[in-house]
C-alpha cells in the first residue's frame, strides 16, 4: 500500500515538472499526458488498495488506464464529429487517438502481464494462492 502512494507521488512530481518546462519545450507536452494518466492510474490504484488491503493494486491500473483511453476516445471523437471538413483541429483530434490511446492501451496492458507475473512468482506459480496438498 505504501509502495503505491510512493509511486503515486513520483508521477505527480513528474508531472508538475514537465507542466513547468512545457513552455520552453512544446514537444514535451507528450511527456507530460504519460505522466498525468500514470498519476492518475497510480492515484486510483492507491486510493482501492487503500480502503481494500486484498485489492491487487494492477487490475486498478489497468482498468484505470482502459478507462481513460476509452473517455479520451469519445470526447475527441465528439470533438472531430462537431469540426467542419478540412479542420485542422480535427486532424489535431484524430492524431492524439491515433497516438495516445495505444500507448496508453500498452502501458494498460505491460501493467496487467507484469503484475500477474509478479503475483505468480508471490504465490509460487499457484493462479489461486493456495497451495494444493
Amino acid at each position: 500500500m505504501k509502495e503505491q502512494w510512493k509511486k503515486t507521488g513520483f508521477w505527480f512530481l513528474m508531472s508538475v515538472l514537465t507542466v513547468m518546462f512545457i513552455f520552453i519545450i512544446p514537444p514535451i507536452i507528450f511527456v507530460t499526458v504519460i505522466c498525468f494518466t500514470n498519476f492518475l492510474c497510480y492515484l486510483v490504484s492507491a486510493i482501492v488498495v487503500s480502503i481494500n488491503h486484498n485489492a491487487r493494486p494492477y487490475l486498478c491500473y489497468t482498468f484505470t488506464a482502459v478507462f481513460i483511453s476509452l473517455l479520451l476516445s469519445v470526447y475527441l471523437a465528439r470533438d472531430i464529429a462537431s469540426e467542419g471538413i478540412n479542420d485542422i483541429l480535427a486532424a489535431g483530434d484524430m492524431m492524439i487517438i491515433i497516438f495516445f490511446v495505444p500507448i496508453l492501451l500498452f502501458m494498460a496492458f505491460h501493467k496487467y502481464k507484469s503484475g500477474k507475473k509478479e503475483e505468480m512468482i508471490q504465490n509460487g506459480g499457484d493462479n489461486y494462492g493456495e497451495k494444493n496438498c
